[in-house]
């Protein structure tokens, strides 16, 4: 056994080899040709391959066309179950991009206008209501959204966004001289901790603001400074 200051490496996963058709119909050509072993050698293959390709032959030559390894086509995978996925994202995405918050609910409330039938038998067939709410998430989780803390702001995204290009403008008409390394950028900022552990599906990505939010919890500001050249 290696002693603990001299510990071995760890050994590399060896991956299956998995050639196409046209590459087996090849070896066995240079098996022909020159040996079994040869052909190995020379294209790569393990030796014992190759023989097993040889017994097969005649039926590799009847897909002799196909040029690449078979690929999952057409209807593979795990079958949907939500129906009417499309919706459904759309109208998460719609909810985010007004600034609310998304949940588990949202999403039931959305299925429950034109598809309770379906709710219904679902429920029906689960021991328990917890399925339902775990096959909710992990369809958020799928389509690009994930828990995040509900984070409040008085303005929107596009307000703070027009704020900032006007400020900016306004700024280098005023002081054209100035160079960006030498220009420092401070922000005083609220901070929140002790905060309730309400969470909420927000695009993966995207921020985690909710309009007309409120939260008890602890504050305190913080001084943010970056350097015009984006160096903080």
């Amino acid at each position: 056994m290696p002693d603990e200051g001299h510990l071995a490496p760890p050994q590399s996963i060896k991956r299956r080899i998995r050639p196409s058709i046209a590459q087996k119909l090849n070896a066995i050509a240079v098996a022909e040709r020159t040996t079994v072993r040869e052909a190995a050698s020379t294209l790569g293959f393990p030796e014992g391959y190759i023989p097993s390709w040889m017994a097969n032959q005649a039926k590799l030559k009847r897909c002799r066309d196909v040029k690449a390894t078979k690929q999952n086509t057409g209807k593979s995978g795990a079958i949907r179950i939500i129906p009417d996925v499309h919706g459904l994202v759309t109208y998460m995405k719609d909810l985010r991009r007004q600034e609310m918050a998304v949940t588990s609910s949202h999403m039931l409330q959305y299925l429950r206008v034109d598809q309770l039938d379906w709710i219904e038998h679902y429920m029906r067939s689960r021991r328990s209501g917890y399925h339902s709410l775990r096959l909710l998430q992990h369809f958020a989780e799928r389509h690009g959204f994930w828990r995040q803390r509900i984070c409040h702001q008085k303005k929107s995204q596009e307000e703070l966004e027009a704020t900032r290009i006007a400020f900016g403008k306004q700024f280098h008409d005023k002081h054209p001289a100035i160079d960006m390394d030498v220009l420092y950028n401070s922000d005083e900022t609220g901070m929140y901790y002790d905060m309730c552990s309400k969470i909420f599906w927000a695009i993966r990505g995207g921020g985690s603001y909710v309009a007309n939010s409120k939260r008890h919890s602890y504050r305190m500001t913080v001084l943010l400074t970056v350097r015009g050249d984006g160096k903080k």
